[in-house]
């Protein structure tokens, strides 16, 4: 992943779970996310504003990772999977990994 370039960084990831990021400039205010499931589904996306790019980008990035994973916890949920709680000293992403394996591994749509 391109580490200069956080705004693709970001997209990348969200892709490959199955979300979108929308970033535009919203002058004079600053800066527009929008984070949403990919898909046909009408789902209104969550939308967050900064003033800066920089800020959007952090933002949405906070806002794709509690949809994510919001997102596996109730596909998990309703396949009556376990949930594994997240444990002290594991790096989150290697949380969210496990989640997205156990719904691979489940056969639920992700």
């Amino acid at each position: 992943m391109n580490v200069r370039n956080p705004a693709a960084q970001l997209k990348q990831r969200a892709q490959r779970f199955g979300f979108v990021v929308l970033l535009q400039p919203d002058r004079p205010s600053g800066w527009t996310a929008l984070v949403r499931p990919s898909g046909t589904g009408l789902i209104d996306p969550v939308e967050v504003t900064a003033p800066t790019r920089e800020e959007a980008i952090e933002l949405a990035g906070r806002v794709f990772e509690q949809q994510l994973v919001a997102h596996l916890v109730d596909l998990l949920e309703g396949g009556s999977v376990d949930v594994p709680s997240w444990e002290p000293g594991v790096v989150w992403d290697d949380h969210v990994e496990r989640l997205f394996g156990l719904v691979r591994a489940n056969g639920l749509d992700a």
